[in-house]
Order: C-alpha cells, then structure tokens, then sequence
C-alpha cells in the first residue's frame, strides 16, 4: 500500500518531468526529479534536528549532564553535518543536470537549478562561450 508521502513522491517527481522535460532527455529527466526530491525531503530533516539539539541541549543543562559550552559544540557540530549535507545534495542535482547536458566541471558553476528559465539562459551562455572559444 502506498502511503500518503510515496503518493507525494511520484506526483513530485511527475511536476518536476514535466517542468524540466524540456531541458534535459527523457530518461535523465527522471533521475533529475528523484536528485530534486532528496533535497525538498531533506529540508524538514535539517529544521527537525535543530529543533532536537535545541531541546537536548536544554534538557541536558537542566541536568547539568553537559556544560554550556560543551552543548553549544555539540549543537554546531551536527548541525554543522546536517546543513554541509544539504549543500552536498544541491551540489549533486548540479553533477546530474551537467552530466545530463553535457557539461564540464568548470561550468557547473554557471547553472542555476532553480528555474528551467535561468537553466536555459545559463545553457545559452555556456554554449556561447563555447563557441568563442572554439573560434
């Protein structure tokens, strides 16, 4: 049975084909979305775990388990994982879509993979340069 985030998933997965299908080709469009999804779905999880060592960190002063500055460590240190893999899974929808079109390493840096617009106008302009060089 499918439950109601699996049904979230897939209608997700589907707006972000049909949203990008223009850009890139049939089958890496799907493996675009799925990299899309991870990161919308790892969203909640940073927030929860702030709130989480927020509260464990006041939890464990009140039982003087750990001293201030050792929770405060202990706070940034995990938080600090948590959002380092957030940037990670952008940096991989980035990978993707360049390997998808054709795009070296030292140009991942001009796409924007928030808009298929921008995505396109950053294509462009990779194209362009491209061109420039080659002539």
């Amino acid at each position: 049975m499918r439950t109601p985030l699996d049904r979230y998933k897939q209608d997700f997965v589907a707006r972000t084909r049909t949203r990008w299908g223009t850009l890139f080709p049939e089958p890496g469009v799907t493996e675009f979305a799925k990299d899309y999804w991870r990161l919308l779905a790892f969203v909640p999880v940073v927030a929860s775990s702030a709130f989480v060592l927020v509260a464990f960190g006041l939890w464990a002063q009140s039982r003087e388990l750990l001293s201030r500055p050792a929770s405060v460590v202990v706070f940034w240190v995990v938080l600090g994982v948590v959002v380092w893999r957030m940037f990670w899974l952008r940096k991989r929808i980035k990978r993707t879509a360049g390997r998808l079109l054709g795009v070296t390493a030292e140009e991942l840096g001009t796409l924007d993979i928030s808009d298929p617009k921008k995505m396109a106008e950053a294509i462009a302009e990779i194209r362009r340069a491209r061109g420039e060089r080659r002539a």
